[in-house]
């Protein structure tokens, strides 16, 4: 059996189906933080600098393979404790 296996699907509850606010941002050579934030709802982008509390919460953008998804799932990462 490979890394992941398909154990069945729903469907998205009702309060989930509005496209989230993602955040993003580019990381600082020598600290490996983010210095800047953007904000991004599936249409527009703006910059928002730092983020606010309930920001650290947006989920981040971005993209995973399967090794990384199991290591944050088994670490019980979340984006508002990502630490960047």
């Amino acid at each position: 059996m490979g890394l992941v296996s398909n154990v069945g699907n729903i469907s998205v509850p009702a309060n989930l189906l509005e496209f989230p606010v993602f955040r993003a941002g580019i990381a600082d050579s020598t600290t490996g933080n983010a210095r800047d934030w953007w904000l991004w709802d599936g249409e527009n982008e703006w910059k928002v600098g730092k983020t606010t509390d309930q920001q650290r919460k947006d989920p981040i953008r971005g993209v995973w393979n399967d090794t990384m998804l199991r290591e944050r799932i088994e670490s019980r990462w979340t984006p508002e404790t990502d630490r960047a």
